[in-house]
């Protein structure tokens, strides 16, 4: 009762919030302003400290074509900057640096259908064919559909499906234990359907979910969240698949290493992934490092003011402590 107070205590204060102020809370979260300043990023956080990272344009819901179409050149771009650091790579996928991730709602001019509950993509941006041209761009550069709110999860779904069994094996989906049909969806990506490549090259982010989800569709409370999440994992290694599992909770990504990895001999077959900006990176980063377990950020970017502002927004949402520590932090600057 009183975490559902101090949630909705913290939303409404964000909400109160002038827009510069969100932005410079929330910059903690991305990783430049442009694409060469995220590319630097990456390559340095692989260069220095062996973290791999996975790049993501921020500012999703193009809301007409040339945005779309401008996205799709920025991906493009940054997919040719990556291959220029020629950063040797073997063939797991715990061995490539650097990833790209991608929402529908960024490269696809997407329309809701309320009546029905879901969106649908315009004809002149066919997220099918917008994924194939950066796949074969990006080679052998693994490249994730980022998972969207409950609305997007049938055509998000849908896509995963018809890449990966069109041979697209750099090709990752993502699942949000949140959401009640999340078990029933990895069967049927996994199990249940056929693709032209080894099941090892199958890949799947596995996270909670940031979106306030109707409870009809979606468990509320994080403890369950959690669980779920941990239930996951351990179908998604029962499938053969290579999980990469978000999430900040230390004490869960040890449970999932003690119980999941460790007796079964799966280092090599699963990541960590974390977002660039939460103090308890640098814990999760040393602890991983310990166990010999690979780790992957989330380093989006910022190309044009205000696109980063919609995930900053559910980041500050999400963590009450970074708005408290950010307010001080600001009024001892004021004061002093």
């Amino acid at each position: 009762m009183v975490n559902k107070f101090v949630k909705r205590l913290n939303s409404g204060l964000i909400e109160l919030m002038p827009d510069r102020v969100i932005s410079r809370l929330g910059e903690k979260y991305i990783a430049g302003h442009s694409l060469e300043e995220g590319i630097t990023y990456m390559h340095q956080r692989w260069m220095n400290d062996r973290v791999m990272t996975t790049f993501d344009i921020l500012g999703e819901d193009s809301h007409t074509v040339e945005e779309a179409d401008e996205k799709m050149q920025a991906y493009l771009k940054a997919i040719q900057m990556i291959q220029a650091l020629s950063v040797p790579c073997g063939y797991h996928y715990h061995d490539r640096p650097f990833s790209i991730s991608v929402k529908p709602s960024s490269i696809c001019v997407v329309n809701e259908i309320p009546e029905q509950d879901m969106v649908q993509v315009s004809k002149e941006t066919p997220l099918l064919r917008r994924l194939q041209e950066l796949l074969k761009a990006a080679e052998d550069i693994p490249l994730t559909l980022d998972r969207e709110d409950h609305r997007y999860t049938a055509l998000s779904l849908q896509a995963e499906i018809l890449v990966r069994q069109q041979g697209y094996y750099h090709f990752g989906g993502v699942s949000q234990s949140m959401l009640d049909r999340t078990e029933m969806d990895l069967k049927s990506s996994y199990r249940w359907t056929k693709y032209p490549f080894p099941k090892d090259w199958k890949r799947n982010r596995m996270c909670i979910g940031i979106y306030d989800e109707p409870e009809e569709i979606a468990v509320q409370k994080k403890k369950e969240m959690k669980e779920r999440l941990y239930r996951d994992v351990s179908l998604a290694f029962e499938l053969g698949i290579y999980p990469e599992i978000a999430t900040h909770d230390l004490k869960l990504i040890k449970s999932i290493v003690e119980d999941l990895v460790k007796p079964h001999s799966r280092e090599g077959r699963c990541e960590f992934q974390v977002l660039k900006g939460p103090a308890v990176v640098k814990e999760i980063e040393a602890y991983l490092k310990e166990e010999g377990l690979a780790l992957r950020e989330y380093a989006p970017v910022e190309i044009h003011s205000g696109d980063g502002f919609p995930y900053m927004h559910r980041r500050l949402k999400a963590n009450p402590r970074l708005v408290r520590n950010g307010m001080a932090d600001m009024l001892y600057q004021l004061v002093h």
